[in-house]
């Protein structure tokens, strides 16, 4: 028994070394060394993207763009829990997730405890400048967004209104009554 323990420590030595000793600068690659604004931009991009990819798979297997919003609620909407009925939480959420992005922006024109009106940049939009993005148009794109605003403020007790006017969406979001 000691001597088959043995033995299967030395060949699994000699399938990890193996692969070890045997690189050489013919194997060598050089990594891309990012800077922080281009690790940032990548992980909005990839944010956007991901975003993109679940509608595509949704629309491939027969969803709409209700049925996505309604999962991104169910599933995500518990972990805003400490927001609830409080508007000025909610959107300095919000802002927290969408200011991955450089080129977002977002302007409070007023705040109560009761209700944020303000207007943001619609992150993604650059995505889509050739028309569908991985088989999503802006107008879906759009309206999923749209509805997980609005299906979060629900669950969290507010009312969340928007118009998108082509660059800014200008919003409100309200404690309901």
């Amino acid at each position: 028994m000691k001597s088959k323990v043995i033995l299967a420590v030395i060949l699994s030595l000699f399938f990890i070394a193996g692969p070890v000793l045997a690189q050489g600068q013919e194997n060598k690659i050089d990594l891309p060394q990012l800077t922080p604004d281009q690790k940032i931009s990548r992980l909005a991009w990839l944010q956007i993207t991901s975003s993109v990819f679940m509608i595509s798979f949704a629309k491939a297997h027969g969803m709409t763009a209700e049925d996505v919003a309604k999962h991104m609620v169910d599933m995500w909407a518990g972990g805003w829990d400490t927001n609830k009925k409080s508007p000025i939480r909610v959107i300095q959420a919000v802002y927290r997730n969408l200011a991955l992005d450089p080129m977002f922006k977002m302007e409070i024109l007023s705040a109560s405890e009761t209700e944020v009106k303000g207007k943001m940049t619609v992150n993604g939009k650059g995505v889509f400048s050739a028309g569908m993005y991985y088989g999503v148009s802006f107008a879906e794109y759009m309206r999923v967004n749209e509805l997980w605003m609005e299906g979060l403020a629900n669950y969290l007790g507010l009312i969340w209104k928007s118009d998108f006017d082509g660059e800014w969406s200008s919003f409100t979001l309200s404690v309901k009554k």
